[in-house]
């Protein structure tokens, strides 16, 4: 890390990772399969700094993943929609940004905003006769993008929202049309009065109701289309007691 100022700095970082290796069992389908452990070579340069007595914060982070044997879930020929077993992906490279902002303009209220962008790409990768190189990785949206603001009034009152947008991606890496999520938006809002041992509240979350699906298996020829659906609109009222 290299400061620039007390408020200004600059840095690279590398990190290697692993995750150990096991057995996937395809129970409907009645197959096994055991998977090697993968590892990563991790690079970033990161940014960080704060404007204008510290109201004004700026980050960013630019990443490079080298990914060697990803252990990633293949659908099982012949199986149903939910039968998967484990690859060792032979090599695959995860790229992008992630910049974030926060700002303070008056006593009490906190503004942010975040994006993130991530390239994925399988450079060695055959699996059931298939090569997979040059595809993307399975539910990994490229796009990201957040933006809320948070106020808390002296008196004790206090209210904040977010938006969220996730851009579109797929769940099965031998089905990606089959199995294609689309791109969605979350309101999600929070509104109470805090004292010193409680509060009380109003929140809600996907307030827009957006439909959205959290991960797709697409349909196979022996069962019906099958996805794992987030929640619907939700609005409630709590209470905290705390000491």
């Amino acid at each position: 890390t290299y400061r620039f100022t007390d408020d200004i700095s600059a840095g690279l970082t590398y990190g290697r990772g692993y995750r150990s290796g096991g057995i996937k069992v395809a129970a409907p389908a009645q197959k096994t399969k055991p998977f090697d452990a993968e590892f990563t070579n991790n690079y970033e340069l990161f940014f960080r700094s704060q404007f204008m007595e510290k109201r004004l914060t700026i980050n960013a982070n630019v990443y490079y993943t080298d990914w060697f044997d990803k252990q990633v879930p293949v659908k099982v020929p012949g199986g149903t929609s939910l039968d998967t077993l484990v690859e060792n992906a032979g090599e695959m490279e995860l790229m992008g940004f992630e910049l974030e902002t926060t700002f303070k303009p008056m006593a009490g209220l906190t503004c942010f905003a975040n994006l993130g962008y991530a390239h994925t790409e399988f450079k060695k990768f055959v699996a059931n006769g298939v090569d997979y190189a040059g595809k993307s990785m399975p539910n990994a949206p490229e796009w990201t993008f957040s933006i809320g603001a948070n106020y808390n009034h002296s008196s004790g009152f206090f209210a904040g929202g977010s938006y969220r947008w996730t851009d579109k991606t797929y769940s099965v890496l031998t089905n990606p049309e089959g199995s294609r999520i689309s791109a969605r938006s979350i309101v999600d809002a929070k509104a109470g009065y805090r004292a010193d041992h409680w509060s009380v509240y109003l929140w809600g979350t996907n307030l827009l109701d957006d439909d959205y699906m959290l991960r797709s298996y697409g349909k196979s020829e022996s069962g019906p289309w099958v996805a794992v659906m987030d929640n619907p609109r939700i609005v409630g009222i709590g209470a905290e007691i705390y000491w």
